[in-house]
């Protein structure tokens, strides 16, 4: 089960492997809503390193297809091509499970943030060196690597 996996990987984090957001917090516009607790530190720390492991399926991915297509006959058979077909669907499935684990991660790394910092509930969030979490308020640009963005229906 899933949240058994988490457990185990939360279990697993010590202090030396917390992954600090690289953000530097912007005075004129970040506003600080608190630290993490050490709970989130290691949900941030899960989450990175699923993405990361994302990153390296996606790698692993395009790397073993290129060695596919590279080893693919001149002239196959049906057995080349369904062979091929099963290798690819199982790479595939690979990257769609890494994604969804990271996914999952970053909706529980926020939700829980969202849980501990109540007040900054309706703000769009960003995560800061010093484990630092900030609401604030400016565009969301491309150096807003780490971010979370609230959509509020007016109605």
């Amino acid at each position: 089960m899933f949240h058994r996996w988490i457990e185990k990987e939360l279990a697993q984090i010590r202090e030396g492997d917390l992954v600090d957001p690289e953000y530097e917090m912007d005075p004129k516009t970040d506003h600080l809503v608190g630290e993490m607790s050490e709970e989130l530190k290691k949900l941030f720390t899960l989450w990175r390193k699923t993405a990361e492991a994302t990153k390296t399926a996606k790698k692993a991915f395009a790397g073993s297809v290129k060695k596919i297509l590279l080893e693919f006959p001149e002239e196959p058979v049906l057995t080349d091509v369904l062979e091929a077909e099963k290798k690819m669907e199982q790479l595939k499935r690979s990257v769609a499970l890494a994604e969804l684990r990271e996914d999952a991660m970053r909706g529980a790394f926020w939700v829980s943030v969202r849980d501990e910092f109540p007040e900054a509930k309706e703000k769009t969030l960003t995560v800061c060196k010093g484990f630092k979490v900030a609401w604030i308020e400016r565009e969301v640009g491309p150096k807003d690597q780490i971010i979370e963005v609230v959509v509020m229906d007016k109605a």
